[in-house]
């Protein structure tokens, strides 16, 4: 049996708060876009599991921060048609457009 000062373990401890966590998620999206749309120069559809490979990161990461950069920027499309999560993202013109940006 656990000590009374021995920490909680991970399952029982409190998870981060709603803001704190979009916070957290919209940084990792900040950090991560450009080498995420980069992958989108040669081939405008990528697989998540390439991606995954490609950019050696971890999943779990890179499906939210992939949803962020669809929903509220709109720079990829996902079909989440594959049940596996193999879904397959597309870049859309504005992703493209923000590539193409001379400051990039």
């Amino acid at each position: 049996m656990p000590s009374a000062n021995a920490p909680a373990p991970f399952s029982e401890a409190p998870a981060p708060s709603a803001p704190a966590t979009t916070l957290l998620l919209e940084r990792a999206t900040q950090a991560f876009a450009l080498t995420i749309l980069d992958n989108f120069r040669n081939s405008r559809t990528q697989k998540v599991y390439d991606l995954v490979d490609r950019l050696s990161m971890n999943i779990e990461i890179l499906l939210p921060v992939l949803d962020l950069l669809s929903r509220s920027y709109g720079y990829l499309e996902i079909d989440r048609g594959d049940q596996r999560g193999n879904y397959d993202v597309r870049i859309t013109q504005r992703g493209v457009d923000y590539l193409s940006a001379p400051n990039l």
